[in-house]
């Protein structure tokens, strides 16, 4: 379950062919979302199946090449819902792969509200940048950037836990092969990390860092199948 949000990310970015035509009919209809001196790379949706309304425009701002070749990029995310455009947050991704995919799901089926984004190359052993909103009438917050990354069932991964719709618990779990048992080989170690709390109050959300960052507070053996059957 863990690499749930991930191998949907890989399967979904075999775009079918509604999904372009509903995207291809959104930039017509809608003029106005392609602004000015700035490149649509895509329309994200977070339930295409059950809300073609909500969805996101990715504008590009600014592309730029290092001095090794690394493309850094900076995007607008337009989000509209009803054809209305309720707000826009910049983003900036370092490291960037031009012939990376965008996908959205909603954090909690229950709470639209909270939705997450992930931009990357939909293949296992590749990152993926990961984005949590929080959108409500005019209002768009960023919440939340992350990466992930998941190699044949190993990786990196951010898990949330909503406890309601005003409060969230998240952490990072790493998976990786414990190469010190030769006894079994699909032994892993699971490490725990970055264990975060979001809270809303008065229509903003507070995000709190409850055990230091990216220091490792709790760590198991566990066998692959074990892992991926929580």
């Amino acid at each position: 379950m863990r690499i749930i949000i991930l191998t949907l990310f890989i399967f979904i970015s075999c775009k079918n062919e509604e999904i372009v035509s509903t995207k291809n009919n959104i930039a017509k209809e809608n003029k106005i979302i392609k602004e000015t001196n700035k490149e649509v790379l895509d329309t994200i949706f977070f339930d295409f199946e059950n809300n073609k309304s909500d969805f996101v425009v990715v504008n590009l701002l600014e592309k730029k090449f290092n001095e090794d070749s690394i493309c850094n990029v900076q995007m607008k995310l337009d989000f509209w819902n009803n054809k209305s455009k309720i707000g826009s947050e910049t983003i900036q991704i370092n490291g960037f792969d031009e012939n990376s995919e965008f996908f959205g799901i909603y954090l909690d089926s229950l709470n639209p509200s909270l939705k997450t984004i992930h931009i990357g190359y939909p293949a296992c052993a590749y990152q993926q940048n990961g984005f949590l909103f929080y959108t409500n009438n005019n209002n768009v917050q960023l919440l939340y950037q992350f990466m992930e990354f998941s190699d044949s069932g190993w990786g990196s991964y951010v898990e949330f836990f909503p406890i309601n719709k005003n409060y969230i618990t998240s952490r990072r779990t790493n998976f990786s092969p414990d190469e010190n048992d030769s006894t079994k080989e699909d032994m892993g170690i699971v490490e725990y990390l970055d264990s975060l709390t979001f809270s809303l109050k008065n229509n903003t959300w507070k995000v709190n860092q409850i055990t230091p960052k990216e220091k490792v507070y709790k760590r198991e053996k566990k066998s692959f199948e074990e892992f991926h059957k929580q």
